[in-house]
C-alpha cells in the first residue's frame, strides 16, 4: 500500500517497521484488520513487549445527517457478519466504496457490531452544526482468524472505536478553484473536476505541508474532547 497515505513519521516513504496512516476506500476499511494482524506477527516475533496485551484505535467518519446507523458499514465488516465466513470473497468486502465489486471481508473479531453496548457521547449534537453527536466504545473484542489478514484468532483485544461524524462550517477549509494561469485546456479540466465531484483532489492535491497550512485550521473541538479519551484509553 506505499504512497496511499502519509507514513506515521512524515517522511515520503515508509519503511519497515513504520506503518503508514492509511486513508481512502477499501484500504480504510481494512487498515485495522491488516495493522491488528501486523501487530500479532511483530509480538510473535518478540519484536515488541506486547506482555499487557494488544490495543486498537480505529475511527470511522462519515456525514449522515439524520442517523449513526448507515455509518456502521466500516466498522460492520470488521466484526463476524453473520453468514460470512472471516476473510470470504464477497461483495460485502469493498461494499462501503466499491459496491458490487468481490473483495475478502476483513472480519478480525469474533462479536457482531450488534453486540456492543455503551456508547458515550464526546461531542453532542448541538456541538455539531445540528449533525449527530461523535460518539465512542471502548472495551475489549476477541480475534478470529484471518489469513488474508494475517490475523490470528482466540486474542483478547482491547479497543478504542470512535464515530467523530464532525461537520464544519465551510469556510474551514479551502474550496477548490480553477488556477487562472493554467492553459485553457486545464482551466476546463479543472472545472469539470470541481463540477463532477472531484472534490479533495481539486483543492488539496499532492503536498510536502502540514495539515494546517494546506487543508485548514484542525478541528479543535475534537480535539479538546478527545485528547482525554486517548489519554486514558493507553494508559488503562
Amino acid at each position: 500500500m506505499q504512497n496511499l497515505a502519509v507514513p506515521a513519521q512524515g517522511t515520503s516513504n515508509a519503511h519497515y517497521p513504520s506503518h503508514r496512516l492509511v486513508d481512502g476506500g477499501y484500504t480504510e476499511v481494512t487498515s485495522a484488520a491488516f495493522n491488528l494482524g501486523r501487530m500479532q506477527a511483530d509480538c510473535s516475533a518478540g519484536k515488541f513487549d506486547c506482555s499487557d496485551g494488544l490495543r486498537l484505535i480505529i475511527f470511522n467518519h462519515c456525514h449522515q445527517k439524520s442517523s449513526t446507523s448507515s455509518c456502521d458499514a466500516a466498522f460492520t465488516q470488521l466484526f463476524t457478519i453473520p453468514g460470512y465466513a472471516p476473510g470470504q470473497v464477497s461483495d460485502v468486502g469493498a461494499a462501503t466504496s466499491f459496491p458490487g465489486n468481490l473483495a475478502p471481508t476483513p472480519t478480525i473479531f469474533a462479536e457482531k457490531l450488534s453486540d456492543l453496548v455503551g456508547w458515550k457521547t464526546y461531542v453532542p449534537s448541538e456541538d455539531n452544526a445540528g449533525f449527530p453527536g461523535s460518539r465512542y466504545w471502548l472495551g475489549t473484542v476477541t480475534t478470529v482468524s484471518n489469513s488474508w489478514f494475517d490475523v490470528q484468532g482466540g486474542e483478547t483485544v482491547r479497543v478504542a472505536l470512535f464515530q467523530p461524524q464532525q461537520h464544519l462550517p465551510t469556510d474551514a477549509s479551502p474550496l477548490p478553484e480553477v488556477n487562472p494561469d493554467a492553459s485553457y485546456l486545464d482551466q476546463i479540466i479543472q472545472k469539470l473536476e470541481i463540477e463532477l465531484g472531484g472534490y479533495v483532489q481539486a483543492a488539496f492535491g499532492d503536498t510536502t505541508q502540514v495539515q494546517d497550512q494546506v487543508y485548514g485550521p484542525p478541528n479543535e473541538l475534537q480535539e479538546t474532547a478527545l485528547m482525554p479519551i486517548l489519554r486514558d484509553f493507553l494508559a488503562s
